[in-house]
């Protein structure tokens, strides 16, 4: 994996800030703790029941680091990070779900319903931020490992 990782994550992440500026609208507004929970601690619990976590951190320290894994490490790794994407993925859905209930429990009070519907659009927010911003390009360095070592 490129050694300045961090950099183009940064940017991204700022030209996402400065998107949400440009439109009139708050970065506050983006935050919301519980969506927050649902699209990071639910994939990582159903990714815990599947791999330990030396297996985790071997998988994130094969794409960081320049080490010397055999190809068989390299295939777990690219495991691990699909099956992170497709948690990651379904916790946006469940987000959304959780979302939707609020809004239609809230139907008698119109001021409640922006709040379920932002909840549902916020977790694929962030579920597709975390996946595209994290996950794949630390799976993409495992297959360009995987391919040198072929």
């Amino acid at each position: 994996m490129r050694k300045f990782f961090i950099l183009p994550l940064l940017m991204a992440l700022c030209l996402f800030g400065m998107a949400i500026m440009y439109g009139g609208a708050s970065l506050i507004l983006y935050f919301d703790l519980p969506c927050l929970i649902i699209c990071t601690v639910i994939p990582f619990i159903v990714l815990v029941s599947h791999y330990s976590l030396a297996e985790m951190g071997s998988a994130y320290s094969g794409a960081l680091k320049s080490s010397n894994k055999t190809v068989e490490e390299i295939k777990r790794g690219i495991a691990f990070f699909r099956s992170a994407e497709r948690q990651s993925l379904l916790a946006g859905g469940i987000g959304t779900f959780y979302g939707i209930i609020a809004m239609l429990a809230n139907l008698a009070d119109m001021s409640l319903i922006g709040r379920g519907l932002a909840a549902a659009l916020i977790t694929i927010f962030y579920s597709l931020l975390i996946n595209q911003l994290v996950l794949s390009p630390f799976r993409n360095a495992l297959e360009k490992k995987l391919v040198s070592k072929e």
